[in-house]
């Protein structure tokens, strides 16, 4: 195989586009298909890549495609990396197939669900490849794990560091000092992140569902705030 990019290799921020010279650049380098170029992207510009760079919908330019969030890419949207990939590509996808998957807005086919719903999830259920599963656990604590387990995850499943939590700078128990009020303060918000109990559900009566509303926005930028004023950059444990 290639050598990686030495230390220091330069990063170029483009556009896939006609008026980008530095785009023309890189597509001759990717039709040369001489060095080694790592290319970031979101899934769903990939399509511009191609099109731009040879007004078709193929384009053979990588060898090796790393799809992250997998899990949250329906199966169209996926479909852009890889008819950007060369006849013996290697391809490696990561994501969580129990997290929430792609919103579709259409009703997926009885029997035949995994044709809208993500690429990780197709390629799992119609062609029943075995994942790698990763059991370490490097951003939760113990107690996020053991929830884990109850709800699907592996009983193999650890944490790196099980004891990790939150460094308060001072009280937490009230309105914090500086607090800027475009956002409001909830008198729960102490006892949601509060480093003794690592773990907690907010639960409150809506009767709707839907993607998102203004509650659950204005709790989440309030705890964002409380955390920022009031708790260290640094983790115990």
């Amino acid at each position: 195989g290639r050598e990686a990019p030495p230390a220091g290799a330069t990063f170029t921020d483009l556009e896939a586009s006609d008026a980008d010279p530095t785009f023309a650049q890189l597509s001759a380098l990717l039709t040369n298909n001489s060095e080694t170029i790592l290319v970031g992207a979101v899934v769903h510009q990939c399509y511009r890549i191609a099109k731009v760079a040879q007004n078709a919908p193929l384009a053979s330019f990588f060898d090796v495609a790393v799809m992250d969030e997998s899990s949250q890419v329906d199966v169209c949207n996926a479909l852009f990396p890889l008819c950007l990939l060369t006849d013996n590509f290697e391809l490696a996808l990561f994501g969580d197939h129990l997290q929430m998957p792609p919103v579709v807005m259409t009703q997926a086919p009885r029997g035949a669900e995994w044709l809208v719903g993500s690429i990780q999830g197709y390629l799992l259920r119609r062609h029943g490849l075995t994942p790698a599963t990763l059991l370490i656990n490097y951003r939760s604590n113990q107690s996020f794990i053991k929830f884990s387990r109850r709800i699907g995850y592996p009983i193999g499943l650890t944490a790196h560091s099980p004891d990790l939590s939150l460094h308060c700078l001072g009280p937490t128990g009230g309105q914090p000092m500086g607090w800027n009020t475009i956002c409001p303060w909830f008198a729960g918000i102490s006892e949601i992140i509060d480093p003794e109990r690592p773990l907690t559900a907010v639960t409150y009566q809506d009767g709707r569902a839907g993607q998102a509303n203004d509650f659950e926005a204005d709790l989440v930028c309030a705890s964002v705030q409380q955390l920022f004023i009031t708790e260290s950059r640094k983790l115990h444990g």
